[in-house]
């Protein structure tokens, strides 16, 4: 992974700070020159009360001095607070916005990248150090970044007085600072090393954690009694990131440790020669408050300053994973189509080809299809069947455009899908999977997944889907909520109904592709013939793909793929498969049984 320096993680951080917020920077500026003004009031208010009563003044006068420097320590006060709400303000936001661009970039990346474990890994990372809290790195920086600019507006002003007044204070204190620098830098180092530890255990518990809260797990969870399984990995974590936080914290205690002593000494000797010039009469009480106070508010800036800047340090290594993350480009060209690619993508209905494709997961052994060629011809319903991880569904996702072949060519009417834009892509198909997702959203919003959806297309998908006797008992229709996540009366679809609901989303999509892959995965398999025969009516004069591994659900199709671990092996219709009594016909016979009314069911993954 590319390293990102601190002066480049600033650089990076500035442009957006000028694009989006850019009143940040005159509220920093404001703010260095307000807490400079605040010190040295702090540091001379003393001296000057002193040096009054030393000099008999009177009590009038008194007051009026009082009255002077307490008014401008209260003016800086309240302009300081002001300026520091609405940097906080602004610098939060601006947070958001970067967080914003960072959930664009996982839209924009292709489906297998964003789906790949290495990617997953560093957008986790990347969100979780960079950009889940007000001190991590995106906001960090600047935090941190503020400080030390105000940290040195203020040290500037005690340098022109302290370093010509006392000059071997001034060395010592910038002695001491080095090497409290050396040991924070030794710590920093330790941590940039060893935190990709941190980070992958972080991952792992979030997955524990996640699924183990996950409301679609709690049966399983309870019915097989896996609370304890949770709770052992969970506790593992939980003792490894203890180590690990024990091993950061005595790291992090040592570095700062060396600069402690190192202040400590220095203390000594600074107050110590102060007070000893007292005692001996070389300054007034006037003036060892006045130097007493420059001495002290000098240490104390320069401390507060290297603890800035350790954290703008710390938060550039924090902001590594976001970093990178944010210069992944997705596989497939952002770019127009010309007219007449857009003329020959309109053509109706759609042609899909398959020329020589081989697929393969990223790290894995063997190909998940094999040099695979085939035509999906316009407005014909062609079917993929085989057994479970023959490669029907990656083929299905690389026709979608959510895959990309690692060898061969997919055309879509005459065109290299890979240089197509992915939601031009993605329009074409309309696709119902095996997974339901229901959002915490109305009926409606479900189904159309747009804002606002139009209601009449809303309730001919639900009609044409079979849902709509079972909307017209809700009490609100298709407004109705659902699931109880966000709404106390929403409601909870059974297994059937939430299939339904794919179904009506993919007819209210209305796309010249229908993708059906094995949405009946979970029902017998009379009830899939059925279903699949009533999707083959709503398909009429769209371009169709039926995925299933039972072979009798999909006899009505123009043609059908039998494949076997990422080939196709044999393709006809049903009936010259039947006769070429192959590998498909030796399926179909030892599965006919099951499609007699009389039949018992057999389990949703039978791979016969």
């Amino acid at each position: 992974m590319k390293k990102y320096g601190l002066f480049n993680n600033l650089r990076w951080y500035l442009t957006y700070l000028r694009k989006d917020e850019p009143s940040l920077a005159w509220t920093a500026t404001g703010l260095a020159i307000d807490k400079a003004a605040a010190a040295l009031l702090g540091v001379f208010t003393p001296a000057l009360l002193v040096g009054a009563i030393v000099q008999h003044a009177t009590l009038g006068e008194f007051a009026w001095l009082a009255g002077l420097t307490g008014l401008g320590l209260a003016i800086t006060s309240e302009v300081d607070y002001l300026l520091m709400t609405h940097d906080n303000v602004k610098s939060t936001k601006l947070r958001t916005v970067i967080e914003m661009d960072f959930h664009q970039k996982q839209w924009d990346l292709d489906y297998d990248q964003i789906s790949s474990g290495k990617v997953q890994g560093l957008a986790h990372t990347a969100f979780s150090k960079g950009l889940s809290w007000t001190y991590a790195g995106a906001e960090a920086i600047y935090i941190y970044g503020r400080g030390s600019l105000i940290d040195i507006a203020t040290l500037l002003v005690f340098l022109a007085t302290l370093s010509t007044v006392i000059p071997w204070v001034f060395a010592l204190v910038l002695l001491s600072a080095a090497i409290s620098y050396a040991g924070l830098s030794w710590y920093r180092k330790w941590y940039q090393t060893n935190n990709v530890n941190w980070n992958k255990l972080s991952r792992q518990q979030a997955y524990i954690s996640r699924n183990a809260y996950a409301l679609e797990n709690g049966k399983d969870i309870r019915m097989f009694g896996m609370a304890g399984w949770y709770h052992t990995h969970l506790d593992r974590l939980l003792s490894l990131q203890d180590a690990w936080q024990c091993r950061n914290s005595l790291r992090h205690f040592l570095g700062t440790q060396v600069g402690e002593l190192a202040g400590l000494c220095r203390d000594a000797l600074v107050y110590g020669s102060l007070v000893i010039a007292v005692t001996q009469g070389s300054l007034s009480i006037a003036q060892f408050t006045l130097m007493f106070g420059m001495t002290s508010g000098f240490i104390t800036l320069l401390d507060q300053l290297l603890k800035d800047f350790s954290g703008l340090q710390t938060a550039s290594i924090d902001l590594q994973e976001l970093r990178e993350f944010m210069t992944l480009k997705p596989r497939t060209p952002a770019r127009p189509l010309t007219t007449s690619e857009q003329t020959q993508l309109a053509q109706r209905p759609v042609t899909i080809h398959f020329d020589h494709v081989t697929f393969r997961y990223p790290e894995a052994k063997t190909a998940s299809l094999k040099d695979v060629s085939f035509t999906l011809e316009a407005g014909q319903k062609l079917a993929i069947v085989g057994v479970n991880g023959a490669g029907k569904s990656t083929l299905a996702r690389l026709m979608m455009g959510l895959l990309h072949p690692t060898s061969g060519t997919i055309l879509i009417n005459g065109l290299n899908a890979d240089l197509l834009p992915l939601a031009t892509r993605f329009s074409l198909f309309a696709p119902v999977f095996q997974e339901t997702i229901v959002l915490a959203l109305s009926l409606a919003d479900n189904v159309a997944l747009t804002n606002p959806p139009q209601h009449q297309r809303v309730e001919s998908a639900l009609k044409d889907a079979g849902l709509a006797d079972f909307v017209a008992t809700l009490p609100q229709k298709a407004h109705t909520p659902m699931t109880r996540y966000t709404r106390d009366d929403g409601i909870e679809l059974s297994g059937g109904q939430s299939q339904k609901l794919m179904l009506a989303r993919a007819l209210y999509k209305d796309a010249p592709v229908l993708v059906l892959d094995e949405p009946t995965a979970a029902l017998d398999a009379i009830a899939e013939n059925e279903v699949y025969q009533e999707y083959a009516q709503l398909a009429s004069g769209k371009t169709s793909l039926f995925i299933s591994h039972r072979l009798a659900s999909t006899r009505f199709c123009d043609t059908i793929l039998f494949m076997d671990h990422g080939q196709v092996l044999e393709s006809g219709t049903h009936d010259q498969l039947i006769a070429n009594n192959g590998r498909y016909a030796q399926m179909y016979h030892i599965q006919s049984k099951y499609y007699q009314p009389e039949a018992k069911e057999v389990p949703a993954n039978d791979n016969l």
